[in-house]
């Protein structure tokens, strides 16, 4: 019964998601994490209750298209289009810089320079299912560092397409000429453009058909269909199957049917998600962190600082708070599960040898685990340092305040209460962390104030003793 040996694995991941789940929500904590630490102690360096690596490689790799493709469906060209000023600028700031940084330092050690760069690439990835996840539960996902970190994840989520056409380059050791580089760089491209052409003219022909037969189970086999032929092709292109996952869920994030195509997809998503995290957890070699604990403890607080840094000073050059750029980088700073898609598809290629790959592993599934606790750290870390932010108010606001309304915030629940008030004839004050928000409602004559409403200046520029509410 060797054969069916994959049919018990899963069924032990499965049960032991299962607690995990109701574990991890009580402790209000990602399950992600849980599934990470289940994956270590069940693997075949903990408890050996799974042991068969390349069964383990499958599954991860299912998950991992299932988990890239509900993200692409996730990530809309329209929500590209909001976002891409700021989406370019801290986005590209971040991945520039820290794999610059990253780089850089390893090649100072005595790493060689494609091994660098791809090592540099792996560290510059964050993790969008855990901190998406803690944003939404602490529902601060339309908070001034939660939409920083949105747009960062999304700039990385986009950034791997270039990351994977990459790794032949980089796995060439010199050898490929210059021409060679580019044939390889038009092809790839070409393939991902006919897909998008093809997608866009036959695809929804194709969801009209399906939605027409007015079977559940047409329309759902013809998604995944679209899936895994889209995988496919991207694979047998010299690309991933993760690649072609993602851009399968980009296209059909623009069709009429994507939220019932949603609907389909999530619970298997969610199943193979948890299938992923702890095949992650399995492949961690725990005697790494035993035989070496100073250099993986070394490494995980080098990567935690360095990307913090990055991203601190990234967030502080585009004129936010401190303690906006603190929570931005602090909750950043872990490395992300793409990078493990990455990795196993740069060994192919030699860019990371066995040595390499489990400090990789060990670090950053650590990195992973650290993440909700440095969310909770991260506002008494930006206290500890202090902020000294000038304050700026629009005119009017020398005038004394009473009986009035503190909006601390200018999102959209912060504006629909503005215009209650306004029509309702009582004042109010905003108080508001981002520039951009903040220029643009000083120029519309709005009374408000720059500034961390939790700084005691602040509070005292907002007549808080006269306030109503």
């Amino acid at each position: 019964m060797q054969q069916f040996s994959i049919i018990r694995d899963i069924v032990l991941i499965l049960l032991v998601s299962i607690p995990i789940i109701f574990i991890f929500n009580k402790l209000k904590l990602p399950s992600i994490v849980g599934f990470l630490v289940a994956g270590i102690f069940i693997g075949p360096h903990g408890f050996q209750l799974i042991s068969n690596i390349t069964e383990i490689e499958v599954m991860a790799e299912i998950g991992v298209i299932l988990l890239l493709f509900v993200i692409g469906l996730e990530v809309s060209f329209d929500q590209l289009l909001k976002m891409k000023k700021f989406l370019l600028l801290a986005g590209g700031l971040q991945l520039i810089g820290t794999i610059f940084l990253s780089g850089l330092l390893f090649y100072l050690i005595g790493i060689n320079l494609s091994q660098s760069i791809f090592l540099a690439m792996l560290l510059s990835l964050s993790s969008t299912a855990i901190v998406l996840k803690l944003l939404s539960d602490r529902r601060e996902l339309d908070a001034p560092h939660g939409r920083i970190a949105l747009s960062i994840l999304i700039f990385q989520d986009l950034a791997i397409v270039p990351m994977f056409i990459a790794l032949p380059i980089l796995g060439s050791e010199g050898a490929m000429s210059g021409l060679d580089i580019l044939l390889n760089l038009v092809f790839a491209f070409g393939v991902i453009i006919l897909i998008f052409i093809a997608a866009k003219y036959l695809m929804p022909l194709v969801m009209e058909m399906l939605v027409k037969l007015k079977m559940r189970e047409a329309f759902t086999v013809g998604i995944l269909l679209l899936l895994l032929g889209t995988a496919y092709l991207t694979h047998s292109a010299g690309l991933s199957f993760a690649l072609g996952a993602f851009i399968a869920g980009l296209i059909l994030s623009e069709s009429d049917y994507s939220h019932q195509i949603v609907a389909e997809i999530i619970p298997l998503k969610d199943a193979f998600n948890s299938i992923f995290f702890v095949s992650v957890g399995l492949l961690l070699d725990i005697r790494f962190i035993l035989q070496f604990p100073f250099t993986f403890l070394a490494i995980t607080i080098g990567v935690i600082v360095l990307k913090a840094f990055v991203i601190v000073s990234i967030v502080k050059y585009l004129k936010y708070p401190l303690r906006t750029a603190v929570l931005s980088g602090l909750g950043l700073a872990q490395i992300g599960e793409f990078s493990f898609v990455l990795a196993q598809s740069g060994m192919g290629y030699q860019l990371i040898p066995e040595m390499y790959y489990n400090a990789f592993l060990a670090s950053s599934i650590f990195t992973m685990i650290l993440t909700p606790f440095l969310f909770i750290l991260a506002p008494y870390i930006a206290q500890w340092f202090g902020d000294i932010e000038p304050v700026k108010i629009v005119k009017g606001n020398e005038l004394s305040l009473k009986q009035h309304v503190i909006i601390v915030g200018f999102g959209l629940n912060g504006k629909n209460l503005a215009r209650v008030l306004k029509e309702t004839g009582i004042k109010y004050i905003i108080v508001e962390m981002n520039p951009d928000t903040f220029k643009e409602q000083k120029q519309k004559g709005e009374r408000i104030i720059y500034g961390d409403i939790t700084r005691e200046e602040i509070l005292h520029q907002t007549y808080i003793m006269d306030a109503k509410l």
